[in-house]
């Protein structure tokens, strides 16, 4: 968090420190940061394309401890771990362990026959339409779905 601070004091002071578009935009950077660094001098699409889905157990300042970017050829999602934290009055606090979506995309043969869109393109695998059973939802598709309306802030939940 330091380093953010920091960042944030040099150069872009005016700027707004807890907003969410600095503090992804800080992290997104760090992740590039990465990328081009593993490419070194080759920096043909297909060597930045390779290491940006190789990356492996990369931590960035503003993620919380333990939570680690991983991509594979196969999956290019970056977030796909979460920390349960709850409000004890004062403070935010951390419970529980990282929740990790071990899944490719979600889209699975135990969940693809019951997938319904929550956006423009967006699935959320094994969401059931009836509202009554969606403690059922698995872990994962619960994370696909949260991270989705996270990410989207605009999604239509039709």
């Amino acid at each position: 968090m330091k380093r953010y601070l920091d960042f944030m004091a040099k150069y872009y002071p005016e700027g707004d420190k807890n907003s969410l578009f600095n503090t992804y935009g800080y992290s997104t950077a760090q992740l590039l940061i990465h990328t081009l660094k593993q490419c070194g001098d080759d920096l043909t699409r297909e060597n930045v394309m390779k290491q940006a889905t190789s990356l492996k157990n990369v931590e960035t300042d503003l993620a919380l401890p333990g939570i680690r970017a991983n991509t594979s050829p196969t999956d290019y999602r970056v977030n796909k771990q979460l920390q349960m934290e709850r409000f004890n009055g004062e403070r935010w606090e951390l419970f529980g362990p990282i929740i990790e979506d071990t899944g490719g995309c979600g889209l699975t043969p135990r969940h693809s026959s019951s997938q319904r869109r929550v956006g423009k393109g967006a699935i959320a695998p094994c969401a059931p339409s009836n509202r009554k059973r969606r403690d059922r939802w698995c872990a994962r598709c619960a994370l696909h779905t949260l991270r989705t309306l996270l990410v989207m802030p605009g999604l239509s939940r039709a």
